[in-house]
């Protein structure tokens, strides 16, 4: 029962609180007729333009493609350019030291050069054998070498044999030999060919001697047993000139010259001819 009453009065109360309620939305709210339109507010902006879409261009008209009737050789497709190697220079090279004996020169270019002849040719030693000496009764061999362009050093072997046909006749036969040596310049060509001028130095030793013009006719040696010889060794001072011809490998010389000596009977002047034969290399 209890629980009925307070049900009802609930009730009652809500229902008094709802008819409150909607009388006073209905004095607050006007009828349709009086109610004010919304106000709405202007604005004094300029109205922006709307961009509008472009319209859709058409595509192009598709050019008709022209065939082409004429037929062309293949052309070959373009080749890559090589590379390119680099280039060395060579190293300097020096000049090959010329030799000891030949100097090789071109065929046909003899020319002067410096005061100098120069041919086919440069020769650097000469050997040969005078006969021309025979005639002073000297068998000479000589061998001449080229220390310098115009420079030559003679170096030969003389052998007394007999009695030259210059020396005096009181004085006898006699055999002696030794070294001859020789300093000369040469013009026109180089050593040991052209034209030449130097002095001349013989030392030789006297091995034995007739001393038959001043003693009667005794032979004796240089020993000395009945007192005749006067000398051991014996030696020639002189000066020649000549000219020495050369034929690709062969050579021929002549000159002239004079000197003093003294094979145990005083110093002789006497002079010397120069006729040799022999090879140049």
């Amino acid at each position: 029962m209890r629980s009925a009453r307070m049900i009802k009065i609930t009730t009652c109360a809500l229902a008094a609180i709802a008819l409150f309620a909607t009388s006073a939305w209905a004095q607050e709210t006007p009828p349709p007729d009086q109610q004010q339109p919304p106000v709405v507010q202007q604005n004094n902006a300029a109205p922006q333009p709307v961009a509008q879409p472009a319209p859709a261009q058409n595509p192009p008209a598709q050019q008709p493609v022209q065939q082409n009737t004429n037929v062309y050789p293949a052309q070959p497709a373009p080749q890559p350019a090589p590379a390119q190697q680099p280039v060395y220079q060579a190293a300097p090279q020096q000049a090959p030291a010329a030799q000891n004996n030949v100097v090789e020169v071109h065929a046909g270019t003899s020319h002067w050069d410096n005061g100098y002849y120069v041919g086919e040719k440069e020769y650097r030693s000469a050997f040969l054998f005078d006969p021309g000496a025979l005639i002073n009764g000297v068998v000479n061999l000589e061998y001449e070498a080229g220390l310098a362009r115009w420079l030559g050093l003679s170096l030969g072997l003389g052998i007394n044999t007999y009695r030259g046909a210059f020396e005096p006749k009181t004085q006898g036969s006699f055999v002696a030999f030794g070294p001859e040596i020789g300093l000369r310049a040469h013009f026109i060509q180089p050593a040991p060919a052209g034209l030449w001028i130097g002095p001349e130095l013989a030392v030789k030793y006297i091995a034995w001697r007739d001393n038959s013009g001043g003693n009667g006719g005794n032979t004796v040696n240089v020993s000395g047993a009945n007192g005749t010889a006067t000398a051991t060794f014996a030696y020639e001072l002189g000066a020649a000139v000549g000219y020495n011809f050369t034929f690709d490998h062969f050579l021929l010389g002549l000159g002239v010259g004079g000197g003093f000596g003294d094979y145990g009977s005083g110093i002789q002047w006497s002079p010397r001819f120069r006729l040799g034969v022999g090879a140049v290399f």
